[in-house]
């Protein structure tokens, strides 16, 4: 409906901010979590292992639609996170898988990937299919 394409619309205007692509700065952030050492959280959480930081950037500049919330978790993962009005997308990425979480409405789906090439096809289903139920 309309309120949708609104949304994408407002999605679109937020990938340049200050004439900073949305992802030079999310590859900033996610290089930024190199500074990160054990006990980063306050509650005894490892550094992000190098490996997750490098996956994460190659997948940053692969994406075509960035995300706008990316930030590190304390399970040595990063995670990315979308939302278009009532659905979210969320993708936990590690040394071993991928985790997924796609919330639309009262619909819940949950599910892990070893295959990088999965977060490409759940951005990609996030942003045109319009209902998971």
């Amino acid at each position: 409906g309309e309120a949708w394409i609104m949304e994408q619309v407002i999605q679109l205007e937020r990938q340049s901010v200050c004439g900073y692509s949305q992802q030079a700065v999310n590859e900033s952030t996610i290089s930024s979590f190199r500074n990160l050492s054990d006990g980063w959280n306050g509650q005894g959480a490892l550094s992000i292992p190098e490996s997750v930081i490098t996956m994460a950037l190659d997948v940053i500049k692969q994406l075509d639609k960035q995300p706008l919330d990316v930030f590190p978790t304390g399970r040595e993962t990063i995670q990315i996170e979308y939302d278009i009005a009532d659905k979210s997308l969320e993708i936990e990425m590690g040394e071993k898988d991928t985790g997924f979480l796609l919330a639309s409405g009262d619909s819940v789906r949950v599910w892990r990937s070893s295959d990088i090439m999965e977060v490409f096809r759940a951005v990609n289903d996030f942003f045109t299919i319009r209902s998971i139920g």
